[in-house]
């Protein structure tokens, strides 16, 4: 009913708007993130959380949300394609017909990144090459590093202040907030140890059995799709300032999940995983839209392009898989292509938002607050007590040599890397043992150590707002019960 609702007080919207549409088709402008865990965004309340994403919840009060949006692949080289030509495909090559070629009378192409298997989408990119890289076996221009990619975004986004003869066709694929971590919510990059840049992930991309690794890479997530989130807010402000804001479709969205569950796949489809991978982010802001509607119907990536055509009054020029988002729609199963020979895998529409609904809930379980400030390892009650006032044993036998351990000789607050990892291979701790960290001279943050090969590792992520400029002091400490200093070896 409540998505019955929402598509007839679009369809009003949209039809208030449509004799200006058919004079001159409006702006549309894409940006899709990359590895975005979707139910992240639901908070305790229903609504798109403010606190984990204020500038995405600021664009939707002028939006239409879809929570339970899914994709149509694992992997973004089949995403990406269906969500452009509005057909689920299984290889880029089926989808030569697509938004690039239906705006292409319409339109003008003023800024273009992503992956190359969208180039022989776009037959009419304003924008020059870029340089190239392989990255997991595809081919990226524009993008040699997440920095850059992002650098790259804001650069991208700013091109929208100018006018064009035509309405603008903007797009972008950033690749965030995809794994590694390493950006704070202020651009601040950690400083990565020289231990895995994702603990607990094996070798096969998939989650070993401890469970609290996959709880610390949740929290490292949260913190990056933050910074991703402040690219919305500079898109917002962006086509503001262009004049582009009331007149264009604004479309957010990223192309596939991810997982944080323990002896699962971090990445590809599976029964355990389905609603991690297949739920995405999709938001839609239409022309003329000023007020906040949520419509948890079914919403899928093919039905973008659909909806776009109706939107500019563009010819489809073919069958879709999709449907148009501004009309009503039936509840459709969710059919995910699985990377890497899984094929076609699907779950019906209960199914999958019955399980879509627990990870909304145990996101919200997990980080109910500040998620920088959040306590997601043992020894709660240690928290923000000085060392000094403790009983803490010394011991000769249980050792920890913290990696990079220099880096926080001369801390530097916004010089743009800040040393939040405590990585450190440990000697005498069992794994499976609980571990605090002091920052100080007081109790920041805990964990537990785990096995990776044949030693014993630890991973704990301090508070960066507790770091001091200049010098700064970690120690661990083992706490199964009582308190023991880690000999710190080199």
């Amino acid at each position: 009913m409540r998505a019955l609702l929402a598509a007839a007080a679009l369809a009003a919207l949209l039809a208030s708007t449509a004799t200006a549409a058919a004079a001159t088709p409006p702006p549309v402008v894409m940006l899709v993130m990359d590895e975005f865990s979707a139910p992240s965004l639901e908070g305790a309340d229903g609504a798109l959380s403010a606190k984990r994403f204020p500038n995405l919840a600021d664009f939707a009060k002028s939006a239409t949300w879809y929570p339970r949006a899914s994709t149509s692949g694992d992997l973004t080289m089949r995403a990406v394609p269906s969500l452009l030509s509005g057909n689920a495909v299984e290889l880029p090559s089926q989808a030569q017909r697509n938004l690039y070629s239906m705006l292409r009378p319409t339109h003008r192409l003023i800024r273009f990144e992503g992956y190359s298997v969208l180039d022989s989408l776009c037959s009419f990119c304003a924008a020059p090459p870029k340089p190239a890289m392989r990255l997991g076996g595809v081919m990226i221009r524009g993008v040699d590093e997440q920095a850059t990619s992002v650098r790259g975004t804001l650069g991208a986004i700013r091109e929208l202040r100018r006018k064009t003869s035509r309405p603008p066709l903007w797009t972008a694929h950033v690749v965030l907030p995809h794994a590694p971590y390493r950006f704070l919510p202020d651009g601040d990059q950690v400083l990565q140890t020289t231990l895995s840049r994702n603990p607990g992930v094996g070798d096969d991309k998939a989650w070993g059995p401890e469970p609290h690794l996959p709880v610390l890479s949740q929290q490292r997530f949260l913190l990056q799709a933050a910074y991703t989130d402040r690219l919305i807010g500079e898109l917002k402000r962006d086509l503001i300032r262009g004049g582009w804001w009331d007149k264009a479709i604004v479309i957010i969205a990223a192309d596939h999940g991810s997982s944080f569950h323990p002896n699962t796949h971090r990445r590809f489809i599976s029964e355990e995983s389905f609603s991690d991978i297949a739920n995405v982010p999709l938001l839609i802001k239409y022309p003329g839209q000023s007020s906040a509607v949520v419509d948890r119907g079914s919403a899928q990536l093919i039905d973008v392009l659909p909806t776009v055509a109706s939107v500019t009054g563009s010819p489809l020029g073919g069958p879709s898989d999709g449907l148009d988002l501004t009309g009503p729609r039936p509840q459709r199963d969710v059919r995910i292509y699985g990377g890497h020979g899984l094929g076609w895998i699907s779950k019906s529409w209960d199914q999958f938002t019955a399980q879509r609904q627990m990870e909304v809930d145990e996101w919200n379980a997990r980080f109910p607050g500040n998620v920088a400030a959040t306590w997601i390892g043992p020894r709660a009650s240690l928290r923000g007590r000085r060392v000094r006032d403790l009983a803490v044993k010394s011991s000769s036998r249980a050792s920890a040599r913290i990696e990079m351990a220099d880096g926080w000789r001369d801390v530097k607050p916004g010089s743009g890397w800040i040393p939040v990892l405590v990585g450190a291979v440990l000697k005498g701790v069992p794994a499976g043992s609980p571990l605090v960290a002091s920052l100080n001279g007081r109790i920041v943050t805990s964990g537990y150590s785990y096995r990776n090969g044949n030693r014993t590792e630890a991973t704990l992520l301090l508070p960066a707002s507790k770091l001091h400029r200049g010098h700064n002091q970690v120690r661990l400490l083992l706490a199964d019960g009582s308190l023991t200093q880690l000999a710190a070896t080199r």
